[in-house]
């Protein structure tokens, strides 16, 4: 997203997160979460923050602080949630993991956020 002395690029960004969430990497959706909940570079979108904190939880080791770390971050963004919403979300969750364990590109196409997709598209 930026580092020390260097300018960000959400763009880019995207880009390495959507990439790395296709190898299932926990530490890739955990950002790309952030990127969600906070609004950074995209609209905030708490549904799709949360479907991508816990997918971060479920790939974490399961005693390891990442694991801890995504949890808290979804349970947090829950808050902003309607109950409904959450239901959607964790079921979202499931079939994203799903799609992505088949290597099931055409449900990919629907449960990737769009932004993710647009970035992987437009440097392949």
């Amino acid at each position: 997203l930026g580092g020390e002395g260097i300018a960000p690029d959400y763009k880019e960004a995207l880009w390495w997160l959507s990439n790395g969430v296709m190898l299932l990497d926990p530490q890739a959706f955990y950002y790309l979460g952030l990127i969600y909940q906070q609004g950074i570079g995209v609209r905030p979108n708490y549904k799709e923050a949360y479907k991508l904190f816990d997918l971060s939880m479920h790939l974490s080791s399961f005693f390891g602080d990442d694991r801890n770390i995504a949890l808290v971050a979804r349970d947090s963004t829950r808050e902003s949630l309607t109950p409904r919403e959450v239901a959607d979300a964790a079921l979202a969750s499931k079939r994203l993991l799903v799609a992505l364990l088949e290597h099931d590109l055409q449900s990919l196409d629907n449960l990737l956020p769009r932004e993710a997709l647009t970035a992987l598209r437009k440097n392949n």
